[in-house]
C-alpha cells in the first residue's frame, strides 16, 4: 500500500470517530447554518440544476437542500455507481424514485431522466475532511475525483468546521472542490484545476 493510502486509511479511521462523536443536536445545528449559506449562496441562485448525494452515516444532511432546490425550480439529481468504478447522474423529483442500491446508498432508478450538466450546474461533494485547497478525504473509492476531472459547473464540498484542516495527504488523481461551506463560513479555494 503506498505512503498516501496509509495516510488516508489512517486519516479517515480518526475523523471517523471525531465526526461519529459529535452529537446529534449539534449536527442539526450545523446542518441548518450549512444550509443556510449554501441556499444564499450566489452559485446556489444561479445554478439550474443541483448534483447531491444521498447522505449517510452522519455526513451533513442534504434532504433539506434537495426540498428547497425542487421549491426554487432546480432540477435535482443524485448520483448512480457503475460497475466501473464510475458515476452518472440521474434527475430525481420525490425520494420515493430512490433505492438502496450500491454500499447501502439510496441511488436513483434507473428509469429517471439522465443527468446533463453545464457551466450552471453544482455538484454537491461528500467527504469526511476537507482542506483548505479543496481537497477531501471520502470513503477511498474515488468515484467523486474521477467525475470531478470532467465536470465543467462548480462544486461544493460540506463540512463540518472540526473537520476542515489544514491539509490532508494527495495523490496525483485526487480533484479538489471550488468552494467549501462550514457551519462557520464560506471558503473560496485557491487550487489550481
Amino acid at each position: 500500500m503506498s505512503e498516501i493510502r496509509t495516510q488516508k486509511l489512517e486519516m479517515r479511521e480518526k475523523y471517523l470517530a471525531v465526526r461519529d462523536a459529535i452529537p446529534q443536536e449539534q449536527k442539526d445545528i450545523y446542518d441548518k447554518k450549512i444550509f443556510d449559506r449554501l441556499i444564499s449562496s450566489i452559485t446556489y441562485r444561479h445554478s439550474t440544476d443541483i448534483l447531491l448525494y444521498a447522505s449517510i452515516n452522519g455526513e451533513v444532511n442534504i434532504w433539506p437542500i434537495f426540498e428547497a432546490a425542487l421549491k426554487d425550480g432546480k432540477k435535482v439529481a443524485f448520483p448512480c455507481c457503475n460497475d466501473d468504478n464510475t458515476m452518472t447522474f440521474r434527475y430525481v423529483t420525490d425520494r420515493s424514485q430512490m433505492s438502496e442500491r450500491t454500499f447501502g446508498i439510496l441511488e436513483p432508478d434507473p428509469s429517471c431522466e439522465a443527468c446533463c450538466t453545464s457551466n450552471f450546474s453544482l455538484l454537491i461533494v461528500p467527504g469526511l475532511v476537507f482542506d483548505k485547497n479543496g481537497y477531501r478525504i471520502g470513503y477511498g473509492k474515488g468515484f467523486y475525483d474521477r467525475y470531478l476531472s470532467s465536470f465543467d459547473g462548480v462544486s461544493i464540498g460540506l463540512v463540518y468546521s472540526r473537520l476542515l484542516l489544514a491539509e490532508v495527504p494527495k495523490g496525483r488523481f485526487d480533484r479538489h472542490v471550488d468552494v467549501i461551506i462550514s457551519e462557520k463560513g464560506v471558503y473560496a479555494v485557491n487550487a489550481p484545476k
